[in-house]
């Protein structure tokens, strides 16, 4: 479990770094309005939401006004008429189709664009809806705690045998935000869930666990549970865009779809 804990952020910790910022979003929906990035859009540095804590963390991304990039990929790149993003670094091209939500604080990239092989044939495991999001600099998530209710799923999805195409899925983890409680289950620790309230700011869920119920029965979240460093309390990013959210939570990661 050690692992998976790595992916939510210390409760009391995180906190600090909020102090100031806007107050908790309790308005009606204002929705994503996720739009294609543009030049101008994408241009600044970009976190890993759960990155965000260490201040002294490098940007995933850092895309330059001059077609520049430095991050996790050195080169330069650019958005073409097609809407896609190619990053061209000194180890081949890489692409994704750009997206930016809340007045630009929040970038998304769909990794859904096959790469080719030297012989033209689409490279294993690309093309199969690899989506991450990431934080602007210094700007909190516009997100509003309204856009964020009602049931989400994360689906985990693989290629069995390497052809390119999908052979299983999974439901990973689900969530549920019902005003101000909340519940999760994670499917893929045989059904562990947690249920509680929250409370939501800047594009974060402070969680604040009061049940864990496991195969062997109800336990104390504070004693057992994934946020027990914290008094049982985590935080983690979630931004929604109508039926489509992205998040970091344990094991579901990337895109989440809105349960019928």
């Amino acid at each position: 479990m050690k692992t998976m804990k790595k992916l939510l952020i210390p409760f009391a910790a995180f906190a600090l770094m909020l102090a100031g910022c806007n107050k908790e979003g309790t308005d009606s929906a204002i929705g994503g309005d996720a739009t294609p990035a543009t030049s101008q859009s994408i241009v600044g540095r970009w976190y890993y939401p759960n990155e965000l804590l260490n201040l002294n963390q490098q940007p995933e991304y850092d895309f330059k006004a001059d077609g520049t990039v430095t991050g996790s990929y050195e080169g330069t790149w650019s958005i073409g008429d097609s809407g896609v993003l190619i990053i061209t670094t000194e180890f081949g091209p890489v692409y994704a189709r750009p997206y930016t939500m809340y007045n630009n604080t929040v970038l998304i990239l769909h990794f859904d664009v096959p790469e080719l092989d030297k012989d033209g044939r689409p490279v294993i495991n690309q093309g199969q809806g690899w989506i991450e999001f990431f934080y602007k600099e210094g700007k909190a998530s516009a997100s509003n705690k309204a856009d964020i209710q009602g049931t989400w799923e994360n689906i985990e999805q693989w290629d069995d045998d390497g052809d390119g195409v999908i052979d299983e899925s999974m439901k990973s983890v689900t969530v549920k935000f019902d005003g101000d409680k909340f519940s999760l289950i994670i499917h893929v620790w045989n059904g562990e869930s947690y249920s509680g309230t929250y409370t939501y700011k800047d594009g974060f869920v402070y969680f604040h666990p009061t049940k864990l119920m496991t195969l062997e029965g109800e336990k104390d979240p504070k004693v057992d549970g994934i946020g027990y460093e914290n008094g049982g309390d985590f935080v983690f990013p979630f931004v929604a865009n109508v039926d489509e959210a992205y998040a970091y939570i344990i094991e579901g990661r990337g895109a989440w779809k809105k349960a019928k």
